[in-house]
């Protein structure tokens, strides 16, 4: 975590950005899933679907109307989630897809924060 919060501070240097995204250790799911659910209900938290046979929006749509105050996305491991999981971040999050390919881990991640700092007011 400590190189990778090196990284997001130079990334955020280079940008010309006030502020440094937030990095956090990985932690399990299930405990995620617990502190999100404790948050105001003006906060969104968005789950990558990898699947093909579900009911997922384009986040890119999803985030057409204003950002909330406080957006959060997860992405699942190699491989996705289970079907537990999924269920799991059904009652939480909002599932949404990143388009009709499957990508890694980490491009995932990347492409998600690329897509909401898109929508991000200018300040």
């Amino acid at each position: 975590t400590a190189k990778v919060s090196v990284i997001a501070v130079e990334a955020a240097e280079q940008c010309g950005r006030l502020s440094v995204p937030g990095v956090a250790e990985m932690e399990r799911l299930a405990r995620v899933l617990e502190r999100w659910e404790s948050m105001p209900s003006d906060h969104v938290l968005f789950a990558c679907d990898e699947r093909r046979d579900c009911s997922s929006i384009a986040l890119f749509d999803a985030l057409a109307s204003p950002l909330p105050p406080s957006v959060g996305f997860v992405v699942g491991p190699e491989g996705g989630f289970d079907a537990e999981e999924f269920e799991s971040l059904r009652q939480v999050a909002k599932l949404i897809n990143l388009g009709p390919n499957v990508l890694r881990a980490e491009t995932a991640a990347l492409a998600a924060m690329s897509l909401i700092h898109a929508r991000m007011p200018v300040s």
